[in-house]
């Protein structure tokens, strides 16, 4: 397992948070996901063929944006 870790722009309110928790958690590969409101910040853990692309994209996708990656 390895962590990925993103800045979120655009994730605001639970509902927010909620709806890229659920889709984070939709994908087999992807076995936890914290997400942090007041720093903007998801972390998840995911398995080792997982890509960083895969992941901005499926947050994307959903209407957010996504500045940086972060280190976890």
């Amino acid at each position: 397992m390895k962590k990925l870790g993103f800045l979120v722009e655009g994730m605001k309110c639970g509902a927010c948070k909620g709806k890229i928790e659920k889709s984070l958690l939709a994908q087999e590969n992807i076995s936890k996901v914290d997400i942090d409101l007041n720093e903007k910040s998801v972390v998840l853990e995911c398995s080792e063929e997982t890509s960083t692309v895969e992941i901005k994209n499926s947050i994307e996708e959903l209407g957010f944006t996504i500045p940086k990656s972060l280190r976890v």
